[in-house]
C-alpha cells in the first residue's frame, strides 16, 4: 500500500488543529469525536487532541503525542486523553502506511449502523466508500471485565476493530461503521481523511434521503448489486495512495475552501478579546485577523482576501499582526516571535517566556503557565484590583516552557514555582547595608544563610499570609525581597557564570516571627513557619532583568511605604551569593534563594510595627511588579 507525504513537523499541528475545526463546522465531529496523526517524524507516535471539544482546540498544548504500541502519553504529564484513543493506535499499528484517523459520532451515519440497511456510495465524491462498508459490533467482543457502552476502551477492543478496515488484493476499506456509536475513516494524511469523513456523512444524507422519496413514490428501491457510481473506476481510491487519489479529485482545493468557508467564522473569531481588535481599530471583514490559529494564512498564501494593511496604518500584513499580538516585528531588534506550534524538543515555536505567570484559569479552572500579554503592566496590582489579565499559554514547565499563541484569562494568580518544584529555600540575611546599620551590626564577612521548607510557599492576593497562635505576638515581622530562582543545577559556580543559571526573578516577603527568632540562635523555624514564604506575582527572565542590581524594592504597609531600597546595596550580589553558596555544594535546578532584605523593617522602627490581623503588606520591585498580600491571623 503507498503513502501519503507526511506533511512537515511545524505545520503538522496547524493543520490537526484546522482539520478539527473543520469537521465540527460539518457536524462530523461533536464535544467527543477526534481527529489523529501519525507522527511525521516519529511513526512509532501519533498526535491526538487531548479531551476537549474540538472545536475548542487553538495550540499545541491542546494536543497531546501518544506511542502507536500502547496508546500511552509520550510525556507523562501530559492532560487527560480521549479514552478511544486505543481506535487510532491499533489503526496505526496494524496499518503503517496509514497516516491519519477520524472516529465521528455523525448522526447521518448512526442509522445505517443499527438498520441493516447498507451505505452505498450515492454521490461521485463517495466513491472511495466502496461496494461494501463493514459495520462493527463491540458488543461481539466484549469479554466480562469490559465496560459495555459501546466505546473501545483498550488495546484488544482496537484490535478487532482495526481488522476490520483489511479489505483484499493488498486493499482496505475507507470507512468502518460501528453499531450505535458512529464510524471510523482512514487516510494517506489529514486532508484526505477529512475530505473522506465530510463526504461519508454527505453520502449517507444524500442516500438517506433518496431511500424517504422512493419510500412516498412508491418506486422500487435501488439494488444492492447496482451501483449509481462506478466502483471500478474508483477502485484505487480504497488505496491508501494520494497521488493516484488526486487523479480523480484534488484534495487541495476542497482543503482550501475548508478552511475559508468553515474556520474564517465568527464562531472561532470570537474567542479572541475584543482589547485585541481595538488595538488595531478593526472592524468589519478586518476582523478576522482575530482568529487564534492564523495557519489558514500559510496555506492560502497570504493574508485574508480584501485585507488592506494600509487601512488600519500599516505597511504591511506582517507588521500588522506584530501589533496584533503584541511582538516584535522582524525588523526589530529582537528575534521575532513564531506563531507556529510544535512539540517538546521538535522544533521552535516561539522565544522562551520573559514575564511568566503560573495561574489559575477562568476557561476550564486548571493551573496553567502563562506569558503576561502585557508586559508593562503591574500584575499583582491589576489582580487587586480585579483587572483583567490575558496571558499567551505556555506549554512545558517553567524550565523548558514555549509560549504559544493561545489567549487565556487569568481567575487566580499563583506562587510562580510550584512547592512540587522547589526543593530548597535558601535565603540570607542581614545582606543590605543600610539594613546591618539599622541593626547596630557590623558587615557579615560571609554569606549569613538560613532555610526554609518549602510548605513555608505561599501565593500572591488573594491568597492570604497566615500568621499561626505561636506567632500572634505582636511581633510578626516583614521583610521585602528580590527572590533568584535557579534554572539548571550546578556546583561550585564562579561568579563569572553565576548569572547564567538564573530561571527568573521575581517578589518575596520573608516573613518573621520575632520572638521565636530571638530566643534562639538558628531562625530556620522563626522564618519557616507555614506560607511564610510568599513569592511573585511574576516571574522575570534574566533577558530582561539584565542585572539584578539595578532595581528598586520598595515595601508598603497599609499603603505607607516602610521600605525603600536599591539592589546595589547588596552587601553579597548575587553573582557572589550563587558562587558562595554553590561551594561544594549542589544547586538544583528550582532552587529558591531569598537574597535579603534592606532597612525599614518593623522589629526596628520606633515605634515597633507589627504585621496584624486584616493588615495588607506589598513588595514592589522595578521590573517585577507587587506582590500583595492581606494578614490573617489563623
Amino acid at each position: 500500500m503507498a503513502t501519503n507525504n507526511a506533511p512537515s513537523t511545524p505545520s503538522i499541528f496547524h493543520t490537526l488543529i484546522n482539520g478539527s475545526h473543520i469537521l465540527h463546522q460539518h457536524g462530523i465531529l461533536d464535544a467527543y469525536g477526534h481527529l489523529s496523526v501519525r507522527h511525521p517524524e516519529r511513526t512509532n507516535t501519533f498526535l491526538m487532541p487531548r479531551n476537549m471539544a474540538p472545536a475548542l482546540m487553538s495550540s499545541r498544548a491542546d494536543i497531546v503525542e501518544y506511542r502507536v504500541d500502547d496508546a500511552s502519553p509520550v510525556d507523562p504529564t501530559s492532560p487527560p486523553g480521549y479514552v478511544e484513543r486505543f481506535i487510532h493506535s491499533e489503526i496505526y499499528k496494524r496499518y503503517p502506511e496509514i497516516h491519519s484517523v477520524i472516529h465521528s459520532h455523525s448522526p447521518a451515519l448512526l442509522p445505517f449502523t443499527i438498520t441493516g440497511v447498507e451505505l452505498r456510495p450515492c454521490v461521485h465524491m463517495a466513491g472511495f466508500i466502496g461496494n461494501r462498508v463493514p459495520v462493527f459490533d463491540v458488543a461481539e467482543f466484549y469479554c466480562e471485565e469490559d465496560v459495555r457502552d459501546l466505546l473501545i476502551r483498550n488495546q484488544r477492543l482496537g484490535k478487532y476493530l482495526s481488522a476490520c478496515f483489511e479489505g483484499s488484493e493488498n486493499s482496505y476499506h475507507s470507512v468502518v461503521l460501528m453499531r450505535g456509536h458512529g464510524f471510523t475513516v482512514i487516510g494517506g494524511g489529514i486532508e484526505e481523511c477529512v475530505f473522506r469523513a465530510i463526504y461519508t456523512a454527505e453520502n449517507a444524507r444524500v442516500q438517506t434521503a433518496s431511500l424517504t422519496l422512493q419510500l412516498a413514490a412508491g418506486t422500487a428501491p435501488l439494488k444492492n448489486n447496482d451501483p449509481v457510481v462506478g466502483h471500478e473506476t474508483m477502485e484505487v481510491s480504497c488505496r491508501p495512495s494520494r497521488q493516484q487519489f488526486n487523479v480523480f479529485y484534488s484534495i487541495d482545493a476542497p482543503w482550501k475552501g475548508f478552511l475559508v468557508r468553515d474556520i474564517l467564522t465568527p464562531f472561532y473569531i470570537s474567542f479572541f478579546p475584543t482589547v485585541l481588535c481595538a488595538e488595531l481599530n478593526v472592524a468589519g471583514p478586518a476582523n478576522i485577523l482575530l482568529f487564534r490559529n492564523l495557519t489558514e494564512f500559510e496555506v492560502l498564501g497570504g493574508p485574508p482576501y480584501g485585507f488592506n494593511p494600509s487601512s488600519v496604518g500599516f505597511s504591511s500584513f506582517a507588521s500588522a499582526l506584530a501589533v496584533l499580538w503584541d511582538r516584535p516585528t522582524p525588523t526589530s531588534r529582537q528575534a521575532p516571535v513564531s506563531l507556529s506550534a510544535s512539540s517538546r524538543g521538535d522544533t521552535t515555536m516561539s522565544p522562551s517566556w520573559t514575564h511568566l505567570v503560573r495561574f489559575i484559569a477562568t476557561e476550564d479552572n486548571h493551573i496553567h503557565l502563562g506569558q503576561l500579554v502585557s508586559t508593562n503592566r503591574d500584575a499583582g496590582k491589576d489582580s487587586v484590583k480585579g483587572v483583567d489579565i490575558l496571558l499567551y499559554l505556555i506549554e512545558g514547565s517553567i524550565f523548558d516552557g514555549r509560549v504559544t499563541d493561545k489567549i487565556m484569562h487569568v481567575k487566580q494568580i499563583l506562587s510562580p514555582v510550584d512547592p512540587v518544584q522547589c526543593n530548597y529555600i535558601r535565603c540570607l540575611g542581614l545582606n543590605y547595608t543600610d539594613h546591618a546599620n539599622e541593626a547596630n551590626l557590623s558587615l557579615p564577612k560571609v554569606p549569613i544563610m538560613f532555610t526554609k521548607p518549602r510548605s513555608a510557599l505561599a501565593d500572591p492576593y488573594p491568597a492570604t499570609i497566615n500568621i499561626p497562635k505561636c506567632a500572634q505576638d505582636d511581633t510578626s515581622d516583614y521583610e521585602s525581597e528580590l527572590c533568584v530562582v535557579i534554572g539548571k543545577t550546578g556546583r561550585d559556580i564562579p561568579e563569572t557564570e553565576a548569572l547564567d543559571y538564573v530561571l527568573g526573578y521575581t517578589a518575596s516577603n520573608d516573613v518573621s516571627a520575632r520572638a521565636l527568632q530571638m530566643s534562639t540562635a538558628q531562625w530556620s523555624f522563626s522564618k519557616g513557619l507555614d506560607g511564610s514564604c510568599p513569592i511573585g506575582p511574576i516571574l522575570v527572565s534574566p533577558s530582561v532583568i539584565t542585572d539584578p542590581q539595578t532595581l528598586q524594592i520598595r515595601g508598603t504597609h497599609n499603603g505607607s511605604v516602610v521600605q525603600d531600597g536599591h539592589t546595589k546595596d547588596m552587601i553579597f550580589s548575587i553573582r557572589k551569593q550563587i558562587s558562595y553558596l554553590s561551594q561544594g555544594t549542589t544547586l538544583e535546578a528550582g532552587t529558591i534563594l531569598l537574597t535579603g532584605t534592606p532597612a525599614g523593617i518593623g522589629y526596628f522602627r520606633n515605634p515597633r510595627l507589627a504585621l496584624r490581623d486584616g493588615d495588607e503588606f506589598s513588595v514592589e520591585i522595578e521590573g517585577i511588579g507587587s506582590l500583595v498580600n492581606k494578614v490573617r491571623y489563623e
